[in-house]
């Protein structure tokens, strides 16, 4: 594809027995939209802005209005620091089951596979993707924590774009620069 743009909500589901005065269950913590093509990608949701030309990374932390730029690790799997390179690196560093699960998301019928991280020095214990079973688009994305702790990451909307933006998109706009505090850590 030469695009994507997806909507998404991220949801913690704290396990039974810990202090879940202040869980939310599966109330969405936030929502938001990754819009990407090739090494570059644009993540906004109420609390943060993540933007990646593939070189340079801007992260506005919109609170404290704080914009951190760092060099772009391509290399990096995470699914905040690079959210088409997580999608793209379950292939390597996980064992698969020889079973997937079938379910149910949103109305749609997925596969479920659970994958095990090789390091074991990660913050999680397994990963889980549903992919929708005509499509084979992705819908869900759940972190088991070591704590029990789960983050599940629903992605409500997965659509191809055929036109692709010009990279001054995925770059922080210069012009709402004023009034930020701005940390260059290139």
């Amino acid at each position: 594809m030469p695009a994507v743009e997806m909507d998404f909500e991220l949801i913690q589901d704290k396990p039974a027995g810990k202090n879940n005065s202040s869980s939310r269950g599966d109330i969405p913590l936030y929502k938001g939209v990754v819009q990407a093509q090739g090494n570059s990608y644009k993540l906004t949701n109420p609390e943060l802005e993540l933007y990646c030309d593939g070189y340079t990374k801007w992260i506005l932390n919109i609170s404290s209005k704080e914009l951190v730029i760092v060099p772009n690790d391509a290399t990096a799997t995470d699914i905040v620091e690079n959210p088409l390179g997580f999608l793209t690196s379950l292939n390597k560093g996980y064992e698969y089951p020889f079973r997937v699960f079938s379910g149910s998301r949103s109305g749609k019928q997925i596969w479920v596979v659970d994958l095990t991280p090789l390091n074991k020095r990660l913050a999680y214990k397994s990963i889980s993707v549903g992919i929708e079973k005509n499509t084979y688009i992705p819908r869900m994305i759940k972190y088991l924590a070591k704590d029990g702790t789960s983050y599940i990451i629903n992605i409500t909307r997965f659509e191809k774009q055929n036109s692709v933006r010009p990279k001054e998109y995925f770059q922080f706009p210069a012009s709402r620069l004023k009034g930020l505090e701005v940390n260059d850590m290139r």
